[in-house]
């Protein structure tokens, strides 16, 4: 099993694509890949568009506090590659940052701080 064309879609930015294949296509906003990562996953570690495809994939039901890559949920992917934007999607979207370790609270203090987006 590889990646989902959803999957691909997200990781290379392809916004239209993705709202194509969640609209008429019927693909699963929450279905993993081989790794176990998900579309939205994909979408942040790329970083691609991802305000938008975060947020077509928050309507179609993505789970924005799933964990993968080593228990990391999709708002520490974003922290941790230095991604202000899907961050700040992911907390517009309605993702928690209930369960990140002090240190990442930290961080998303100090990168929302400079994002102006």
């Amino acid at each position: 099993m590889g990646y989902t064309a959803l999957g691909l879609a997200a990781c290379h930015g392809h916004a239209s694509m993705v709202r194509l294949l969640l609209g008429t296509g019927g693909a699963d906003p929450n279905a993993p890949a081989h790794d176990g990562r998900t579309p939205l996953m994909a979408a942040i570690l790329s970083g691609q568009h991802c305000t938008g495809i975060v947020r077509q994939l928050a309507a179609a039901g993505a789970d924005l506090d799933a964990p993968c890559d080593a228990l990391a949920t999709p708002l520490e992917l974003a922290l941790d590659g230095y991604r202000p934007e899907c961050a700040a999607a992911l907390l517009r979207e309605g993702a928690s940052p209930a369960a990140l370790p002090p240190h990442q609270l930290a961080r998303l203090q100090d990168l929302l701080s400079t994002f102006d987006g």
